[in-house]
């Protein structure tokens, strides 16, 4: 499936949004997920989110983090030179509406 040129900018104007927004959130996101595929080869933004919530929910982080209203900014955790796409699955979330996401793991680093 291609996008548009439109949708693409679209999308990642909106990335760049919760990026500035959500800072805090989105760099404690990226760290969950580094640690993730460290651990365990590969992660997806699904997996992420499950362990933020059981962090904030067993006060993992000081400060806490902030309520998080939207999950939207996940897309973003993954963008950078550091991660590749492995392949995709799909989503185990309700209302998904049978849609693949992707899964990642970090990029080897040249020497």
């Amino acid at each position: 499936m291609r996008r548009d040129a439109s949708e693409h900018s679209a999308k990642q104007s909106a990335l760049e949004l919760h990026e500035h927004v959500n800072r805090r959130v989105l760099e404690t996101a990226r760290r969950v997920a580094r640690s993730l595929a460290e651990a365990v080869g590969e992660t997806d933004a699904e997996r992420v989110r499950k362990e933020v919530e059981r962090g904030m929910r067993e006060r993992w982080f000081d400060p806490p983090l902030p309520p998080i209203r939207s999950w939207d900014f996940l897309g973003a955790v993954f963008r950078g030179d550091e991660w590749e796409r492995v392949r995709f699955r799909p989503s185990e979330y309700p209302g998904s509406k049978n849609r693949y996401i992707s899964v990642w793991r970090l990029r080897e680093k040249q020497e």
